[in-house]
């Protein structure tokens, strides 16, 4: 679908109906605890990319057994415990 062309006059017009109409007053937004807990997750896309990056990170790892130490396996599990601790924490219910 293409985007609309206004002319200079349907703008003109479009914003005086607008000023008139005063939507911003009419806005509320969240009143309740609850629904201001829910409004605040508007913008959270999933916080998954850090844990696909070590998820990655850790399967190129481990496809490499050889260069693979001890503290390195022992690194890339106490980051991906972090990170399921953290998502973990994200989604459980506010109260």
């Amino acid at each position: 679908m293409a985007a609309r062309k206004w002319t200079s006059e349907q703008r003109a017009a479009q914003s005086k109906a607008i000023y008139t109409w005063q939507p911003w007053q009419h806005s509320t937004g969240a009143k309740t605890a609850e629904g201001k807990a829910s409004v605040s997750r508007n913008a959270y896309r999933g916080g998954m990319r850090p844990f696909l990056r070590l998820i990655n990170e850790a399967a190129k790892a481990f496809g490499n057994l050889d260069s693979l130490t001890l503290e390195r396996a022992e690194s890339l599990n106490k980051r991906m415990t972090e990170l399921c601790a953290k998502d973990y924490e994200w989604r459980k219910p506010k109260q």
